[in-house]
């Protein structure tokens, strides 16, 4: 850099390519940053169905307990 302020090729090159390679790297970290979304969302879906699913399973669960439980009451009744 010269002393009025102006700057000299050299200088202008060296921080072109400063510039040029820290947007390289912001654009890189940029990139990662949308694929780690892109994960994140597909594990929160995975969850939320999971969450789905174990709500129909304790349902179930429930309702073959109670069947069971019927069950036996109807045997006890009936004296099988």
């Amino acid at each position: 850099m010269h002393l009025d302020g102006s700057v000299d090729v050299e200088t202008y090159k060296s921080k072109t390519n400063e510039y040029k390679n820290r947007q390289r790297e912001i654009m890189a970290e940029m990139e990662n940053q949308v694929e780690l979304d892109e994960m994140n969302m597909v594990t929160a879906q995975k969850v939320l169905r999971l969450a789905k699913l174990s709500r129909e399973i304790l349902k179930v669960r429930i309702w073959m307990k109670t069947a069971t439980f019927e069950i036996c009451l109807f045997e006890l009744e009936v004296g099988w």
